[in-house]
């Protein structure tokens, strides 16, 4: 059975299933046309005993997924239909099938991997990193929240990095991705058709030509300022950052101020919230705050001034210290366990 579209298309060699995204002119971006595909052609090959291993890879060189269609999703939204339910919960569903795969799934995360982008590649068993790649979890500068099980991934960074990725919205190196917990592997500059060919013929021994995740910074001064972000309120961290002077911890203090404060808000009490939580777990309490602020003028402004204008220039609420209405149960609650 195949699932294929022009959006992502599904073929077989040998023992192997491989995906490929393709919808390059957007960055391959998750979308509609991808989701319930993913889904079923996954179902359909964990019970296939032909099917070892699967591997998702992108058409073009930019981008492995540049995240969710989040124009579209503000777009609907403004238009008064529940795009957030029939978007996000078919998507979160794939995250957590994708996280639970009994079969290992190898995604060639090569070009920017962000947001969507890692709920597709950053759940899987095999991760693969390249010289190219970009890997962020940026939600807080569109008014939203870090989401698609990334912040599963973002609370499990060591030493507070992911804090600072949702924080920030910045991005990490393929070399860090490995240290942050994104990524198993590095193959530096191979080509991705190499690392498929050699996987195709020699199943998962195939991966041993690249290096496997060395769990050591190639950025030390990342690693120095990251715990700063070990806070309850978003300001103490930016009153830290701005104590600290070095040019590493400006940087950071003008990410965070760009983006919205009641997002920041949300992240960082999400982040600790779910300190010991499941992926299932998380992904619940992702779904809440998600339905709630892409309900909001505050993602409908952070995509409006980033996405759609593109006037760079949102005008974010001032009030974001009144957070609890997001975090309490919807009125119709979905719970994925």
């Amino acid at each position: 059975m195949n699932h294929s579209n022009e959006a992502i298309i599904f073929t077989t060699q040998k023992n192997t299933g491989i995906i490929l995204l393709n919808n390059p002119g957007k960055l391959n971006v998750v979308n509609d046309q991808m989701i319930m595909p993913l889904i079923h052609q996954l179902q359909y090959w964990a019970g296939d005993e032909k099917i070892h291993n699967i591997i998702i890879h992108s058409a073009g060189d930019k981008a492995f997924c540049a995240g969710g269609d989040v124009a579209k999703m503000a777009l609907q939204i403004k238009a008064g239909i529940d795009f957030a339910r029939e978007f996000l919960y078919p998507e979160y569903q794939m995250n957590c099938l994708i996280h639970e795969y009994k079969k290992p799934i190898i995604p060639l995360m090569a070009g920017i991997v962000m947001g969507g982008g890692v709920g597709v590649g950053g759940h899987c068993s095999h991760r693969v990193a390249f010289a190219n790649t970009k890997i962020a979890m940026p939600e807080c500068a569109i008014g939203f929240v870090p989401d698609v099980g990334g912040s599963y991934l973002l609370k499990n960074a060591p030493n507070f990095w992911g804090f600072l990725m949702g924080l920030t919205s910045d991005t990490i190196s393929g070399t860090d991705a490995i240290y942050a917990g994104f990524a198993d592997y590095y193959a530096d500059n191979m080509d991705k058709n190499d690392i498929i060919k050699a996987v195709v013929d020699n199943g998962l021994t195939g991966l041993d030509r690249l290096p496997l995740a060395k769990k050591t910074t190639q950025n030390p001064e990342i690693d120095r300022i990251a715990p700063l972000f070990n806070q309850s309120d978003f300001r103490v961290i930016m009153d830290n950052l701005a104590k600290d002077k070095s040019e590493t911890a400006r940087h950071y203090w003008g990410k965070m101020e760009k983006n919205s404060h009641l997002a920041k808000a949300i992240t960082l009490r999400h982040l600790h919230d779910i300190k010991n939580d499941t992926i299932r777990q998380t992904i619940t309490k992702e779904y809440r705050l998600a339905h709630k602020l892409a309900h909001s003028n505050e993602f409908y402004e952070g995509v409006r001034a980033l996405l759609l204008d593109k006037d760079k220039n949102p005008q974010w609420s001032k009030d974001f210290t009144n957070i609890d209405a997001y975090f309490a149960p919807l009125a119709e609650e979905i719970v994925f366990l």
